[in-house]
């Protein structure tokens, strides 16, 4: 037998020693999964010396085994390797669907990590073409969905989460049964287009989502946190106390399985004290500092945790009218402010605690101060909505104070601001609220009638507000009566009344209700002239004034009716005890120090023909400065007794200084 040549051993040798590249696939594999990562790369570097660019199914699978390593913390270099053996496999089979859902996978987490948006649209590029190819899964609509959210969130277009929400449904037609982390990615795109299209229903699906999630696992804090969030923003919108309840159970959920998570008991402190804002509620309020406790006992260092525990300290103080806590919360502040110059929130909470200074000593400096904190904050994110908020109350309580016109009137551009941002019904509310002010103060038809449009804007928004908000109605219906005296219009008084009474249903005990209704009532029944209001007047002053018994005003405003009633009684002799009564009225008011009351008096006495008495209360008027203009002294019918008096025309003589008011 004759033996073989030298050199054709050693060939068979080494072919016979030569490693297959599907073991050297294994080999790396098995040595990422070790957490040795130097041995994998040798072993995949062998293999592409073997195949040379020509087996697609081993860069995928060198790719996904690279892609699972680098998910790990403090691996992500590994990912780009990953990426570039995705890209090959790519070039030597185009049409693998397998292997571009999993790249498109890669680099959705590649741009989740870096948060650099093009990978999210080099994935989108992918998973569009496994559906160019007429292939569909669950798995695919579902990472389709989640791609289109994070393109979504970048370019705060509602087109594109709409997009998303599409690539959800259609993922839920291909399958019936899906893990928690589907029903937590479709919620969070719902949640997140009801900030852009401002449609409670997309609130409402979020909800559901997360329901879902809850239903699937009981124990995830991601779907319990989420749902938290979900109903807190539709308590935002519907202000109902159920959906409060319901959200502060699921924080409270969410804690018991996570309770070293910080940022989680800050957006539980964030809940809270936004609730008490609206409220207002010390319960709540107090609860809020307790999850701030909690907050700040797992993450010192975070300023937003000390920003809101200040808030919520300086708001309790100003309700409670302890100073200290208003001072408290100026250290928590400052405290803040050493950890963090740059963050809008903190500037914010620190003028809020200059506006509760202002409160607490009604001195409008404080709200001087309060507006320049908001100023700096704004000069950081001029898109930060509640500082517009906070200026524009700022400079309406201070021009409130003051009576000052161009400082209210300096207040609207910053509500006009706000709603530009957040057009919510709140925001028409204060926004409503200023112009009634600035209407009130500069008798100015144009600021009622913008604010009737508001307040009606607000109301056609938040449809519960009928009994949520008997505030808002309060003051809807105040402005009416005040249109109701430019107009001379008996509708408008009429619609104030069924208001006032509605809120009257609701919330029996609102303060100065009644005294507003007996106003109303005595405005319509003097245009109508008809003697039943004025009854029904004198009805809500005896009620109102349980409660006041030394009001001046209230004393003011019955002495008036009673008037008014004489003036269509035909009986003499109810004529002359309502009279007497007015009388005694008018004057417990003066001396309770109601200066209105002198002119009163005049009138009172000059339509008794005792033109003597009338002269010197209306002297005595003029004294204290309470006289109305001339027009309206001219024009008064209760003065033509004393009018057509010789010592009336003197009057008049001696104070040319009226001429020139008029």
């Amino acid at each position: 037998m004759q033996s073989k040549a030298p050199s054709t051993v050693i060939v068979q040798r080494d072919f016979e020693e030569r490693k297959k590249p599907e073991d050297l696939v294994s080999t790396g594999e098995y040595n990422l999964l070790q957490g040795h990562p130097s041995e994998a790369l040798e072993a995949f570097q062998e293999v592409e010396d073997i195949v040379l660019d020509s087996r697609p199914d081993l860069y995928y699978r060198q790719g996904l085994a690279l892609f699972e390593y680098g998910t790990e913390e403090g691996r992500e270099k590994i990912l780009s390797l990953a990426n570039k053996k995705f890209k090959k496999a790519h070039l030597l089979a185009p049409t693998e669907s397998d292997m571009l859902h999993a790249w498109g996978n890669l680099l959705t987490h590649l741009g989740e990590h870096r948060e650099e948006p093009h990978f999210f649209y080099a994935a989108k590029e992918k998973y569009e073409k496994i559906l160019g190819l007429g292939i569909e899964s669950a798995e695919l609509y579902w990472d389709y969905g989640v791609i289109w959210y994070h393109i979504g969130n970048h370019s705060e277009e509602a087109v594109d989460l709409q997009k998303s929400l599409k690539a959800f449904e259609m993922a839920l037609d291909e399958k019936g049964s899906f893990p928690p982390e589907f029903w937590i990615d479709y919620g969070a795109t719902s949640l997140l287009l009801s900030t852009k299209i401002k449609d409670i229903r997309t609130v409402v699906k979020a909800v559901n989502c997360f329901k879902h999630a809850v239903s699937q696992d009981k124990n995830c804090f991601d779907s319990w946190s989420s749902l938290a969030e979900a109903l807190q923003m539709l308590y935002e919108h519907t202000h109902d106390e159920d959906h409060f309840s319901q959200a502060n159970e699921c924080f409270a959920t969410a804690s018991k399985l996570c309770p070293q998570e910080s940022d989680h008991w800050l957006e539980w402190a964030r809940f809270l004290l936004n609730s008490a804002r609206r409220t207002p509620d010390l319960k709540r309020l107090r609860a809020c500092l307790e999850k701030c406790h909690h907050a700040y006992a797992y993450d010192c260092e975070n300023a937003i945790i000390l920003a809101i525990w200040a808030e919520a300290l300086a708001l309790l103080g100003q309700m409670t009218e302890r100073l200290d806590l208003i001072y408290e919360a100026e250290n928590k502040i400052a405290e803040a402010l050493d950890l963090d110059e740059d963050d809008p929130e903190i500037w914010y909470s620190l003028g809020m605690c200059f506006c509760c200074f202002g409160q607490y000593f009604n001195d409008y400096d404080y709200y001087y101060q309060a507006i320049e904190k908001f100023q700096t904050g704004l000069s950081i994110d001029r898109s930060y909505v509640p500082l517009w908020l906070a200026m524009a109350n700022a400079y309406a309580k201070v021009g409130t104070l003051e009576e000052n016109v161009d400082i209210l009137t300096q207040s609207l551009k910053f509500y006009e601001k706000t709603l530009t941002f957040s057009d919510t019904s709140t925001h028409h509310i204060d926004y409503a609220s200023a112009l009634s002010r600035l209407g009130e103060i500069t008798h100015d038809e144009q600021w009622l009638q913008q604010s009737l449009w508001h307040f009606e804007t607000a109301l056609a928004m938040q449809k519960n507000a009928l009994y949520l908000h008997p505030h808002w109605l309060f003051s809807y219906a105040s402005t009416l009566d005040m249109m109701g005296d430019f107009h001379e219009d008996d509708n408008y008084y009429t619609r104030a009344i069924e208001i006032f009474s509605h809120v009257l249903m609701v919330d029996p005990d609102f303060p100065h209700l009644h005294h507003r209704l007996a106003q109303t009532f005595c405005h319509l029944g003097e245009l109508i002239e008809e003697i039943d209001f004025f009854y029904r007047a004198i009805h809500h002053l005896r009620l109102a004034l349980k409660h006041e018994e030394d009001n001046d005003v209230m004393i003011l405003d019955w002495g008036i009716a009673l008037i008014h009633i004489a003036q269509h009684t035909p009986v003499l002799t109810d004529v002359e005890q309502l009279m007497y009564d007015a009388e005694q009225k008018l004057t417990l008011a003066a001396k309770l120090g109601n200066i209105q009351g002198y002119y009163h008096l005049s009138c009172l006495y000059s339509l008794l023909g005792q033109n003597e008495k009338s002269m010197y209360f209306l002297q005595k008027s003029d004294y204290f400065n309470a006289l109305p203009p001339l027009e309206e002294l001219l024009g008064d019918e209760w003065l033509d007794g004393l009018r057509c008096t010789s010592t009336f025309q003197e009057f008049l003589t001696e104070h040319p200084h009226l001429h020139k008011e008029s």
